[in-house]
């Protein structure tokens, strides 16, 4: 399919766009992912369930911005009818595997307030397999919807998608599938989060009915944190952790809002095909603003701020601690030390001063190499 109906300057900015995003994109997740594998202190519940949602943005931004600079590149689809019925699939399926993985955050936050012993002993064995079950479930519901029907490239999204035709299995497969996805990813996580609230609010009144018959005393409920509001209650930990998924359900909520609009439009040509295509890439870019915030989200996380700070501090210290060993060799490697230290055996050994400054250096000789050599000679 031809770029001929959208102009050259139109199709650069397109190009220039996404690639941003796409750089993007990649230094956020992969950051954060190689902040979470190399820090054990990082392998939390409250972590490690957030993970499988940033594989995903990372695999549906490329997925996405692969098939738009491809094209664009050539001018059309490049790769051939079989190889857009399987970006086809990878699309609906990578979109489907990000609404799970909303619902498995909702669910994990749930138990973990709701349920704090059940979720204590078995927080290991739910993140497993709520994290499988939101992969392996909406790539096998998302396989037949490809073969049922045929995939073609959409100038307007500028990736390949499935198209039913008159093919009423299809359409049906396409309608029940996103509804049930949409159901699964938006509107239980909104009941359970709701739930939470409510059940906030009347932990809040038994604490205050306690409170009145003197079960408790003021001055224990004041200690525990749990006087003011049954916020209060929680741990920083399960705060930051239930607003950063709360947070993300409306991001995702938010930004998948206007693609699905669009895509529901395709059955009325003459409203879909009367869109501009400016207006189409705009509600691409929406979309991939969800891979973008995600893990700006998730690392309001306690835990990997403190990780970041310690990499910063260290870092930071290394530095100084050339700055000084440099300065240090400056002022030894003196036309007066090296007189002292490589004198003959009639002008006697080196004074005491000279002697703690080598030894002193030597330990620090790893951090200069170019200098390690003399150091060990002297």
């Amino acid at each position: 399919m031809s770029f001929d109906c959208i102009s050259y300057s139109l199709r650069i900015v397109h190009a220039v766009v996404m690639s941003i995003i796409f750089v993007a994109v990649v230094l956020e997740n992969g950051t954060l992912l190689a902040l979470v594998g190399s820090n054990k202190k990082l392998h939390t519940t409250n972590i490690l369930s957030n993970m499988g949602l940033v594989v995903a943005d990372l695999l549906v931004t490329f997925v996405w911005v692969f098939q738009s600079l491809s094209s664009i590149a050539t001018a059309k689809w490049p790769f051939g009818a079989t190889t857009c019925s399987i970006f086809a699939y990878l699309y609906t399926a990578l979109l489907y595997i990000r609404w799970s993985e909303v619902f498995a955050l909702a669910v994990d936050r749930t138990l973990h307030i709701i349920f704090p012993f059940f979720y204590s002993r078995h927080s290991n064995t739910l993140v497993i397999f709520s994290t499988v079950m939101a992969w392996l479930f909406p790539a096998v519901v998302s396989l037949p919807t490809p073969l049922l029907g045929f995939s073609d490239f959409y100038l307007s999204l500028t990736a390949c998608s499935v198209e039913c035709g008159d093919n009423t299995g299809c359409r049906n497969g396409i309608i029940l599938s996103f509804g049930f996805f949409i159901t699964v990813g938006g509107l239980i996580p909104t009941i359970l989060y709701f739930v939470i609230y409510f059940y906030g609010r009347n932990k809040k009144r038994e604490m205050d009915k306690m409170l009145q018959m003197g079960s408790i005393s003021g001055k224990n409920l004041a200690e525990t944190g749990q006087k003011k509001s049954f916020w209060k209650y929680l741990s920083p930990q399960a705060k930051k952790a239930l607003i950063s998924c709360f947070t993300v359900f409306v991001v995702t909520l938010i930004t998948n809002i206007p693609v699905y609009i669009t895509s529901s439009l395709r059955g009325q040509a003459h409203i879909y095909n009367n869109i501009p295509f400016a207006v189409h890439f705009i509600v691409v870019y929406i979309f991939l603003m969800g891979p973008l915030l995600d893990p700006i989200i998730i690392m309001r996380n306690k835990d990997i701020w403190e990780v970041i700070y310690k990499i910063r501090r260290k870092r930071r210290a290394k530095k100084i601690g050339r700055r000084a060993t440099s300065a240090l060799v400056q002022s030894i490697l003196s036309p007066e030390f090296l007189r002292n230290t490589r004198s003959d055996a009639k002008s006697g050994p080196p004074s005491e001063k000279y002697i703690l400054k080598i030894s002193n250096l030597s330990s620090d000789s790893s951090s200069l190499p170019e200098y390690s050599e003399t150091i060990q000679e002297l």
